[in-house]
């Protein structure tokens, strides 16, 4: 082990009293990896060792304290493409666990699996393989080009081309991927499908998000927004439902984007809307419903708390808030004796008020259902959508309700002649607190925390109690 790591930027760590390093073994070896070398070292032996970077780690296999055998078989090789060069990066995972690593810049490999397992190898743009693992311990396992990604078809400004050929930077994202998000916004569906594309959310509350769709950052002071293109015509991506897309096409650089010129600075999404593929009638429902919740919220002190440590900040105090003189307090003992005595049996006078509990309601719950239909004739197609959302918030009287149809319609008068006709209609319902120019529900949000316990917020007879105590 000393020679290896003279020789090698290796380096071992291990257990003295578990792993015998005063065996003497002779290995004659020359221009072979390290990982050969430790297969022939530890052979036979119950020694077992994992490489992370530079350094190796050594220890033995055991049983478990349920006598389950966890004996573990070390493995290494290397991955490449077809061409024989190396795939830096590539995944390797023992099949049905986590346990796996990624190869290094020399497509090099090296960790430990369960006896009879199989490897799990894949990188992007690669056909995934299986490999058993079988009586071997040494593998050298060749990725192939998975060719159905490169005959993929991209929506570009002009039309649609093949990945395969294509130059500018482009990221396809497709209505399926959409769909398996259990949100309510499209947009928001989007968030983390493409690369180089940031979505995020001021709020969130229904209908009043205020999400913004970054393509490769902020590059002007004034709008950052993407040109947003649905079937052509230019719009929002909340315009569609997602249930409607059949993929969407990111244009990224320059090169993509020009077509559309100044107005395409910021990038531009391509949104392609589903049609009537063939004659065939189909019907399709989905639908899904979910809830949501507060996952953190602070916890507040009561009436009692509050008016004896305000107190106690008062006299602390260098004045008195009436006066100007030093000390003083606000309440008094003898009114928090009062409170207390009366705090169960008159609620509205000596109040004990948990703010979050009275504004939110909790929990809120959303549901969203489409239904869709297509079908034709050889020479007429129609496909028909129509979709139904529902989203309450956390705070009361904050809701979406939001209803949606779609009619795209394809007629072919000649082999060279076609036309087509969409109709889209929505309707929406958004409804959130009054205010006196405020952010209505922010506002909220921030009174809550700021508003003490000692104010009720109804009156015996069951009204509001506005804005405080009074008479």
């Amino acid at each position: 082990l000393e020679t290896i790591e003279n020789e090698t930027e290796f380096s071992f760590f291990y257990n003295s009293k578990l792993v015998n390093t005063n065996r003497r073994i002779s290995v004659r070896v020359k221009n072979k990896h390290v990982y050969d070398v430790l297969d022939q070292l530890f052979s036979g032996q119950n020694v077992i060792y994992k490489v992370m970077d530079k350094d190796i780690i050594l220890t033995t296999t055991q049983r478990g304290p349920e006598g389950v055998n966890q004996n573990r078989i070390a493995v290494s090789g290397t991955v490449i493409f077809a061409t024989g060069e190396p795939i830096a990066g590539a995944n390797v995972v023992e099949k049905g666990t986590v346990n796996g690593t990624i190869t290094d810049m020399d497509g090099q490999f090296a960790f430990n699996v369960s006896p009879g397992a199989m490897l799990e190898v894949s990188f992007i743009g690669c056909i995934k393989k299986e490999v058993p693992i079988g009586s071997n311990t040494r593998f050298s396992i060749t990725l192939e080009e998975d060719q159905k990604t490169l005959e993929e078809v991209v929506v570009v400004g002009y039309g649609t081309q093949k990945k395969v050929n294509l130059t500018g930077s482009v990221e396809a994202v497709k209505g399926d991927d959409l769909v398996k998000r259990p949100v309510v916004s499209t947009t928001q569906a989007l968030q983390g499908l493409a690369s180089g594309v940031t979505v995020t959310a001021k709020s969130g509350q229904p209908g009043s998000e205020g999400e913004s769709v970054r393509v490769r950052g902020i590059g002007t002071l004034n709008n950052n927004d993407p040109l947003v293109l649905i079937d052509g015509v230019a719009s929002s991506i909340n315009a569609v439902n997602a249930y409607d897309i059949e993929s969407i096409s990111i244009l990224k650089d320059a090169a993509s984007a020009s077509i559309y010129g100044s107005r395409a600075a910021n990038g531009v999404i391509l949104i392609t809307t589903k049609r009537a593929k063939d004659e065939k009638f189909a019907i399709n429902f989905n639908g899904n419903l979910g809830m949501q919740q507060p996952i953190d919220l602070p916890k507040f002190l009561g009436a009692i708390d509050y008016l004896e440590l305000y107190d106690l900040a008062a006299s602390n105090d260098t004045r008195n808030m009436e006066t100007g003189t030093p000390g003083g307090v606000i309440y008094g003992s003898e009114y928090i004796e009062n409170y207390k005595k009366n705090i169960v049996s008159d609620p509205y006078h000596y109040p004990n008020t948990d703010w979050q509990k009275v504004t939110y309601k909790t929990p809120s719950y959303q549901q969203q259902y489409n239904l869709s239909m297509s079908g034709g004739t050889d020479k007429l197609k129609v496909f028909a959508s129509l979709n139904m959302q529902d989203q309450t918030g956390l705070v009361a009287d904050t809701y979406l309700k939001r209803y949606s149809l779609r009619v795209n319609s394809d007629y072919k008068f000649t082999e060279q002649f076609s036309a087509g006709v969409d109709i889209l209609g929505r309707y929406s319902v958004i409804s959130q607190p009054a205010g006196n120019g405020h952010d209505n529900v922010s506002f909220i949000l921030g009174e809550v925390r700021r508003t003490a316990p000692i104010y009720p917020w109804i009156t015996p007879a069951g009204n509001p109690a506005w804005p405080q105590l009074g008479t």
